[in-house]
């Protein structure tokens, strides 16, 4: 990847929870709306970016439901170097549920 540009990942996300996720129509904000978004860490654990692009969800996605996104989102970071990408789920306004625990080593060039 290229320091400071933006790609499109594609990945199946899938609902281990017991709660449904709330998707809202692009461009739209709501509490509670569920999205998809990442962190890049060094490789020592020091938090680069912990906010990245938000990338909304096609559909809702029911307790034990998976969707397949097809373009997450990612903007790299801005200086070259060795990284962690953190895929992630939100429900923006609460919390972060650390759903891709294994980190995806890059090299930002």
């Amino acid at each position: 990847m290229d320091a400071g540009k933006s790609y499109s990942a594609q990945a199946t996300i899938q609902n281990d929870g017991s709660a449904g996720w709330v998707n809202m129509p692009p461009g739209l904000n709501g509490l509670n709306t569920v999205r998809v978004s990442y962190h890049w860490n060094r490789p020592d654990g020091t938090v680069v970016v912990f906010d990245g692009v938000r990338t909304d969800l096609p559909q809702p996605v029911g307790p034990g439901e998976s969707v397949r996104m097809a373009a997450i989102q990612v903007t790299a970071p801005p200086a070259p170097g060795d990284y962690r990408l953190v895929f992630d789920v939100l429900q923006e306004g609460v919390r972060w549920l650390n759903s891709f625990p294994a980190p995806i080593p890059v090299t930002i060039r």
